[in-house]
């Protein structure tokens, strides 16, 4: 009879991904460090689809750096996060596939004192991300107008189909 430990490693890969996927982003972060094996699953960008970065959990670098190879992402969430333009600067440069974007309580930057984002980045990232079908924003303020304007053209144009916005609560 053969004696050999099975453990989490002797998986396949796309067994782990699946795993992984299922991970808040900080936890796959985490494990990435482990081993080889782990690192190549948790950056592979296949495994990437949805991802919600929530609290101060992960530098905007970590976070960006994902960002910048995830090109199956499809539905986005950012929450309570004091770095929110810089994430959404890095959405709007790297990220063509989504269709949701959800942004609850952000901060534009770190010491900011009242949330507010700028309202350019929204308009870079509905104007880059042509699958958006899904917008919620809310507990923050919007820093500039023209993003009312890049909502209702998409809004028309039926190229947005779900749209939540409170910019006014805060």
């Amino acid at each position: 009879m053969c004696s050999r430990r099975v453990g989490i490693e002797s998986l396949p890969d796309e067994i782990l991904g699946h795993i992984f996927k299922e991970l808040p982003v900080e936890d796959r972060m985490l494990l990435a460090p482990v081993s080889r094996q782990f690192q190549r699953v948790a950056e592979d960008p296949y495994y990437w689809s949805y991802m919600k970065v929530a609290g101060c959990k992960g530098s905007t670098q970590q976070v960006c750096r994902v960002l910048m190879r995830a090109s199956f992402l499809r539905r986005l969430v950012i929450q309570d996060r004091s770095d929110a333009n810089d994430l959404l600067a890095c959405v709007a440069k790297h990220t063509r596939n989504l269709t949701s974007l959800t942004m609850l309580r952000c901060r534009g930057y770190p010491g900011q004192k009242r949330p507010s984002l700028e309202a350019e980045l929204f308009c870079r990232v509905l104007r880059r991300c042509v699958r958006l079908r899904r917008l919620v924003s809310e507990g923050h303020k919007l820093l500039g107008r023209n993003v009312i304007q890049e909502i209702d053209s998409r809004m028309q144009s039926r190229a947005l189909s779900f749209v939540t916005v409170d910019w006014t609560a805060v």
